[in-house]
């Protein structure tokens, strides 16, 4: 994986090179730029082919007679490239409610006993987290298979089905029987990481959170939101 910034949902537009010139708005520095930039581009897209090939060459040493490879990732570098790259590529964004989402980021890091500063910073950052994810999905919207947290647990069978259907994987009763017992067991911790559930008075309020974001912010989120099937 390669990282960059996450400032746009798209990787068309980085890297960005930047050099200063004397000749400011002169037609000639534009054109260096608009060359610069592609130079750039082309070289990070071609660093990140040749990483990929080598860990598919890795993978396949390691295990000659695999038919599938499964990454889980954050990083937009590697699920905006890969798709273009990878033969047969299948993408799935699993999304959750924000205020379920934030209230997890808040419990996670308290059950592994992270500082309070780190869990503030975890909390900030899902706003950014979020869009993230609302971006991929935005981008990519027609070419990969969007899975929401709670129809997941509501109806563990028929999701699955959607799911292996989207992979061309076969689905019988006796895998939506698995599929359903497993997703059953996430009961307790779904339970436990729902907003609904107010007793854990240490939980930060999610309606103060929202309202020290900007107005344009707040707009954006809800229109990312809204394409995914929830409200604000």
């Amino acid at each position: 994986e390669m990282n960059r910034l996450e400032n746009g949902p798209d990787f068309a537009s980085l890297p960005l090179g930047y050099a200063k010139t004397d000749a400011a708005g002169d037609g000639a520095e534009v054109e260096f730029h608009q060359r610069l930039m592609a130079s750039m581009r082309q070289s990070a897209i071609e660093m990140y082919h040749r990483a990929f090939c080598e860990v598919a060459a890795y993978a396949r040493h390691c295990n000659p007679t695999s038919v599938y490879w499964i990454e889980k990732s954050w990083n937009l570098t590697s699920t905006n490239l890969s798709y273009l790259f990878v033969k047969n590529w299948k993408e799935i964004i699993l999304v959750r409610n924000i205020r379920d989402f934030w209230r997890s980021q808040f419990l996670y890091q308290k059950k592994i006993l992270s500082p309070d500063h780190v869990i503030r910073a975890h909390t900030l950052e899902t706003y950014n987290k979020y869009v993230s994810l609302g971006q991929s999905y935005r981008d990519r919207r027609d070419c990969v298979l969007l899975v929401r947290y709670e129809d997941l647990i509501e109806h563990p069978a028929e999701e699955c089905r959607r799911i292996f259907g989207y992979l061309g994987i076969g689905f019988d009763s006796e895998t939506a029987v698995i599929c359903s017992n497993l997703v059953r067991d996430f009961g307790e911790h779904h339970n436990a990481m729902e907003t609904s559930h107010q007793d854990d008075q240490t939980t930060p309020d999610f309606d103060a959170y929202l309202s020290s974001m900007t107005f344009d912010e707040r707009t954006y989120l809800a229109s990312l939101l809204d394409d995914m099937g929830y409200k604000l």
